[in-house]
């Protein structure tokens, strides 16, 4: 995961490659923009619509596509929340109202970037609700556009438009809100539409009973039952919408059952002894997803280093670049494999041991985790290590010869 900072600066200089060269302001609100379309727009199809025909490739196009991943995750994480709240320098100052309209500032930007996306939408396939709400929309983002456009929307008999523009921009996130509702989520009217909705109602049923069933039963008929669901749902989406998605996969509602069942296959494939089929099957999970939320990166982390593979476990250590336990543990292990016990090796094991007190009692058996435990945890506590634990952590760790003795060490 990036920073913040680092995923700004990356997008911000994707943006100049490119012919647009879109204000980072209006790119945040293009993507949330996205967000009202009742249609899923693909991502090759946003990307040369926001930034336009690229420039030359260089060796960081994959990092600077990461980049613009992890902030359309943002934007949809927000949606998901109910935390529309505009970016903090998009404000409508009372004192120097004009300036705070001029097309440089954020406002205008943001307001530009959703109006952009909005574009995109099929007005004609929308219900009459959705075009009003929609409309209405459009008619306030276009008022923040400019002071002039502000005036034209505004102004009213007897009422000063600066003060009525102040009103609605305090409005703004509620209208917003209640658009994305109607646009996404509200019932369709039409009789067809209700029948086509109560069928998606019996199927998602369905696919939650199926899921309920191989997310907490290790028979051997469930890898069998798994397999055809996964082949199913493969097959109700199509290659072409795989291919157009994979990236964001994810952040599509309709895909994440998907993710989780690919993930719980890996998980077992590991179980039955199958450790290149689970690693493939992760890899894989991360390659639609790149972000990586369902963080199978670190079952995959440790099943590289079960599998002695070397090479793969420094990659995705430096993909990720992170602190978290897994990564710090897997940079620590692999250190001492490839140059033994050396001021490095140690140094990390240091920063391992500073990280989580509860480590090392834990890992060399000193004291016993539990067989039920929360996936949920701060860094550095109990649950952490636990959560390792159950991720093979203890098998890594013995799988290298002396690597538990060496950990003992001061």
């Amino acid at each position: 995961m990036l920073s913040a900072i680092k995923m700004r600066n990356l997008v911000i200089k994707y943006a100049q490659l490119g012919q647009k060269n879109p204000d980072y302001y209006f790119i945040q609100g293009y993507l949330l923009g996205l967000t009202l379309n009742p249609k899923t727009v693909v991502f090759s199809t946003w990307l040369s619509d926001l930034f336009g025909d690229m420039g030359a490739q260089d060796k960081l196009h994959l990092e600077y596509i990461r980049a613009i991943h992890q902030l359309y995750n943002v934007q949809m994480d927000k949606v998901m929340s109910d935390d529309l709240a505009l970016p903090s320098k998009c404000v409508l100052s009372t004192n120097n109202f004009k300036q705070s309209l001029q097309p440089e500032q954020p406002l205008p930007q943001w307001c530009g970037g959703m109006l952009t996306a909005i574009e995109l939408i099929n007005s004609q396939n929308l219900t009459v609700d959705q075009s009003i709400e929609l409309d209405n929309l459009t008619f306030l983002l276009t008022g923040f556009s400019s002071d002039d456009a502000a005036k034209s929307a505004f102004l009213m008999s007897g009422q000063d438009y600066q003060k009525q523009a102040q009103h609605y921009k305090r409005s703004l996130t509620m209208h917003l809100s209640n658009t994305l509702f109607v646009m996404r989520f509200k019932d369709a009217q039409s009789l067809d539409d209700d029948m086509l909705f109560e069928e998606e109602l019996m199927a998602q049923d369905q696919l939650e009973q199926v899921m309920s069933v191989v997310l907490n039963n290790d028979s051997p008929a469930v890898m069998e039952m798994l397999e055809g669901v996964i082949a199913h749902l493969e097959q109700r989406m199509g290659q072409q919408f795989i291919t157009d998605n994979t990236g964001i996969f994810w952040m599509l509602s309709e895909t994440k059952p998907y993710m989780t069942l690919r993930a719980r296959h890996a998980q077992l494939l590991f179980n039955n002894g199958q450790l290149q089929a689970a690693i493939d099957e992760l890899q894989q999970l991360i390659k639609l997803n790149p972000s990586d939320n369902q963080a199978n990166r670190y079952p995959l982390i440790n099943y590289l280093l079960l599998a002695k593979q070397w090479t793969q476990v420094e990659q995705l250590i430096e993909r990720f670049n992170e602190n978290s336990l897994f990564m710090l543990a897997a940079k620590t292990l692999s250190l001492f494999v490839s140059h033994g016990d050396c001021d490095e090796a140690n140094h990390f094991k240091k920063s391992l041991k500073h990280s989580s007190k509860y480590f090392e009692r834990y890992i060399t058996g000193q004291l016993k985790a539990p067989k039920d435990i929360d996936n949920c945890y701060l860094p550095g506590d109990k649950n952490e290590v636990f959560y390792y634990l159950s991720e093979s952590g203890k098998e890594v760790w013995r799988s290298v010869d002396g690597a538990l003795f060496w950990l003992r060490r001061l």
